[in-house]
């Protein structure tokens, strides 16, 4: 088991467990007075539970007399007041009334605008009887002396068992008993205390200033009422030790109504005050890291209120957070945009993590494509809002249908350029073959009656018309390939197309001595005749383009993860790089008249390549030979070589 460096800021799991670990009831609420959260020892203490209280009125616990005290407080906290100790009445379900001791603190957002009150309620019911019993001990101690060193003992042992700290005075201010809880936090034994003057060993001072603050038993003495401590007292123990805490005093009377002295119980608040610490520092730090992100992030209530909103979240809606942060979604996103989500917000609340994308009319930004992640959050088990993170995809949505749109242009420009090209090739071919039987004819019927000049006019139009026909043979075959789009077909053995292209430049291949070789070439998937045609111009190239030496060429392939990387290298003139880039054009001749060619053949060959899902370039310098790489993707099942 891992653990957290000592420095590490505290994570939300744990500062939960404090606060569902705490013995005193913790409860917030909003500024309408409404409870937001509620915990277990809320629960044990008042005896209603989270589900009851959450999103009612506080002013269910107020007791019977105290209900007018409830607006007086909350109007103080909505001043920015923190009230601390404040002793008062409030009742249980079931009808009893408990003493309690209240700290309200006022809770700010982001901003430091107040948007609800945090309470930390303490029974002290318990301790106010113990003082009442104890003024009755004491009281009856004046009586008996007896009946005092029963009642002392028996007090004594009831007091080890408190958790809290007890000192009891006379009417003097002198001590007369102090509990083992006492003796640890004042660093006085009992023995050396009692009948000591209680500001020498109770020493407490402000936590802020360090300025003494006046003893509450002091008070007690005096007004004759339960005092509470002041704001930030710490108490410094007999050692030095400076110990922040909280505490009341109440004096206790004899039967005829004189008060004899006062009971002060105190306790150690340090661990709740690290715990709020603790609380405040990771809210500060959740407000810094959602108001850096870009995506809009909120947390909701089961009320479908808004807790808390990110910078990025009220920029969105155009809205400051004053006028989000406490109200309800409907008011703020409108009443068409609000049920357009209201499902999904209602399946979060069932504990389920939803993700979506819809278009949405809201209120302020309007009609916006967002995607959207809902993650519930709970409380004692139970699910009590969500945490949304909003993106708005508009624009990206709006880019997708514009860019579909023009590929749908664009594809019906390339149907339209297809059929015309193909139209075109094949339809001149007709006009061509007139030409090119009349000039023979010519030729053949007028030999010996046309001058040289004449004769060689007619020779020009049948090599015209024979260039002609051989560029809409090529415009014809590349139409053909890139008819159709992408396609997988089936297997294809590359080694008999190899041996079949050889078999068609057999007489290229005799005539200028060439030696044509391979590796063993893979299978892949696509179509025969367009592997032919790739084949065919790339080997049919490096004979044409071949230098003074005899032509070597080598047909090399090389597996690469999921693709083959092939290759037909040759010894012929060369390419220079600076014209790589265009050579794969339709047309594109870098030799003109003096090398016969039409200047597709690569074209087709780009298109043979990229309509099989590969690429295809070339690796050259003049004078160097030249190399043709292109990718194929392979066939998964099998792979044949050839022998």
């Amino acid at each position: 088991m891992t653990s957290s460096p000592p420095d590490a800021p505290p994570t939300a799991e744990f500062l939960a467990s404090v606060v569902e670990c705490s013995d005193d009831a913790i409860i917030t609420k909003d500024l309408n007075g409404h409870v937001t959260s509620w915990n277990e020892s809320a629960e044990r203490i008042f005896g209603y539970t989270a589900a009851e209280m959450i999103g009612n009125p506080i002013s269910i616990l107020a007791a019977p007399d105290r209900i007018d005290e409830m607006p007086d407080i909350l109007g103080r906290v909505t001043q920015g007041d923190r009230i601390e100790h404040y002793q008062t009445l409030r009742k249980t379900k079931d009808g009893r009334i408990l003493h309690i001791s209240l700290t309200v603190s006022p809770v700010k957002d982001a901003t430091g605008r107040i948007v609800g009150a945090s309470k930390i309620a303490r029974d002290i019911t318990e301790q106010v009887r113990a003082g009442e019993r104890l003024a009755e001990l004491n009281a009856a101690l004046v009586k008996s002396e007896a009946q005092a060193r029963q009642t002392r003992d028996w007090l004594e042992t009831m007091l080890k068992g408190i958790g809290d700290a007890v000192i009891a005075t006379d009417a003097n201010g002198r001590i007369t008993l102090l509990n083992a809880v006492a003796e640890s936090l004042t660093g006085w034994r009992q023995d050396d205390a009692i009948g000591r003057p209680l500001d020498e060993v109770f020493v407490i001072s402000n936590e802020e200033t360090g300025a003494t603050v006046e003893n509450p038993a002091g008070r007690a003495l005096r007004e004759g009422r339960i005092v509470g401590l002041a704001n930030h007292t710490c108490l410094t123990a007999k050692d030095g030790r400076r110990i922040p805490i909280d505490d009341s005093a109440a004096p206790f009377r004899s039967p005829d109504g004189t008060i004899q002295g006062v009971v002060l119980v105190f306790r150690d608040i340090t661990t709740r005050k690290d715990a709020e610490q603790r609380l405040t520092a990771l809210r500060d730090q959740l407000v810094s890291v959602t108001d850096s992100m870009a995506a809009a992030v909120t947390r909701c209530s089961c009320d479908f209120r808004y807790v808390w909103v990110s910078g990025a979240y009220a920029s969105w809606l155009r809205r400051p957070k004053n006028q989000i942060e406490g109200r309800y979604i409907r008011d703020v996103i409108g009443e068409k945009g609000f049920e357009e989500i209201r499902p999904y917000m209602e399946r979060a609340l069932t504990g389920e993590k939803v993700e979506y994308t819809t278009r949405v009319n809201f209120l302020g930004p309007g009609i916006r494509w967002i995607q959207a992640v809902y993650v519930p959050t709970c409380l004692q088990g139970q699910v009590d809002g969500w945490i949304a993170v909003v993106t708005d995809i508009t624009d990206t949505v709006r880019y997708e249908e514009q860019l579909r749109a023009a590929n749908g242009e664009l594809a019906r420009a390339n149907t339209d350029l297809n059929q015309f090209a193909f139209a075109a090739s094949h339809d001149l071919q007709e006009p061509l073959r007139m030409i090119t039987s009349y000039s023979q004819l010519l030729l053949k019927g007028y030999r010996g009656q046309l001058n040289g000049q004449a004769e060689t006019y007619v020779q020009w139009i049948t090599e015209g018309t024979r260039r002609m026909r051989d560029l809409l043979a090529d415009l014809l075959a590349y139409t053909q390939v890139t008819a159709g789009g992408q396609a997988a077909g089936e297997p294809v053995d590359l080694n008999l197309v190899f041996q079949e292209t050889l078999e068609n430049c057999k007489a290229t291949i005799q005539e200028t001595g060439a030696s044509v070789t391979r590796d063993p070439l893979p299978v892949v998937p696509g179509h025969n005749p367009h592997f032919m045609q790739l084949f065919q111009n790339l080997i049919g190239n490096a004979l044409k383009y071949r230098s003074e030496r005899p032509p070597r060429i080598h047909v090399s392939a090389v597996k690469e993860g999921g693709n083959w990387r092939l290759g037909v290298a040759d010894n012929g003139i060369g390419i220079d790089p600076q014209y790589h880039p265009k050579i794969f054009g339709v047309f594109k001749r870098l030799h003109g008249s003096t090398i016969p060619g039409t200047g597709v053949g690569l074209a087709i060959c780009q298109r043979v390549v990229e309509r099989g899902g590969g690429r295809i370039w070339v690796e050259s310098h003049e004078g160097q030979g030249a190399t043709f790489y292109f990718t194929l993707p392979a066939v998964k099942a099998s792979v044949a070589h050839g022998t």
